[in-house]
């Protein structure tokens, strides 16, 4: 079975799940911005990772508008909250509201790293803290998860997708 994976990564997280699945696997691995131009004709399965962002996977739309019909299709979304989180189960429900048979969704814990966020992201987020200081506190889960840079990302999170790459 062959297999590509195709990322989208503003920061970087996600960037380095994909290139861990990839040496990994044995998987062939292509920058979102590539895909459009892909054969995707030798690949039994494609791998989508990108991340949420406001609760929305980030192309998941241009993704699910490549012609990838008879294909295996994973999509990895990597984010800020932690596993096992009900708002993680929910944002996933919300990007797959009439698809979701035809995706196997995996959720990897990312990281946060204002350094090398773009100003729009950066304004966002510091409007989302003070918002999040103010209703909730500086002691509360959600700010001091917002708060600061920081990666929680780790092989072992990935252990899930290969054993499913493995069973296809």
């Amino acid at each position: 079975m062959k297999t590509l994976i195709i990322y989208h990564s503003k920061t970087g997280f996600t960037k380095k799940y994909a290139e861990w699945l990839s040496e990994a696997s044995g998987c062939t691995l292509l920058p979102f911005d590539n895909a459009k131009k892909a054969d995707f004709a030798p690949y039994d399965t494609v791998v989508f990772a990108s991340s949420f962002q406001a609760g929305t996977i980030r192309k998941l739309n241009a993704f699910k508008n490549l012609k990838l019909n008879g294909k295996n299709k994973i999509v990895i979304v990597t984010g800020c909250t932690p596993p096992g989180s009900p708002e993680v189960d929910t944002a996933v429900q919300n990007n797959f509201k009439t698809d979701a048979g035809a995706y196997k969704v995996f959720y990897l814990p990312g990281g946060l790293s204002y350094e090398r966020m773009g100003a729009a992201g950066k304004l966002m987020m510091s409007a989302f803290c003070k918002m999040i200081k103010k209703s909730a506190g500086e002691d509360s889960e959600m700010y001091s998860r917002i708060s600061h840079s920081y990666d929680n990302t780790s092989k072992e999170y990935l252990q899930p997708v290969i054993n499913y790459l493995n069973s296809l």
